[in-house]
């Protein structure tokens, strides 16, 4: 269940970057606020299920294994610093 029923993570991400639409997250010129975005959020306001589904839909890749909420924002942001900021 989630628990911040209000917006998606994906969707506050998108909105704190300054993104127009939520598949703007994903361009390299919103890189660096994207991750500030992901650095404000606190990550146990979302569920484990929806950090996953950001994860692989920011890094394109749904197949990894990620436990908990605090390791998917982390891997988020390695991911996100590892492509070039």
């Amino acid at each position: 269940m989630k628990k911040n029923t209000k917006e998606e993570l994906l969707a506050v991400i998108a909105s704190k970057a300054g993104c127009n639409y939520l598949s703007d997250v994903i361009l390299p010129i919103y890189s660096e606020k994207v991750l500030a975005a992901i650095e404000s959020i606190d990550e146990n306001e979302y569920d484990l299920k929806e950090w996953q589904e950001t994860v692989g839909y920011i890094i394109g890749n749904n197949t990894i294994q990620i436990n908990d909420c605090k390791d998917a924002k982390e891997y988020l942001i390695h991911k996100l610093w590892k492509r070039g900021l």
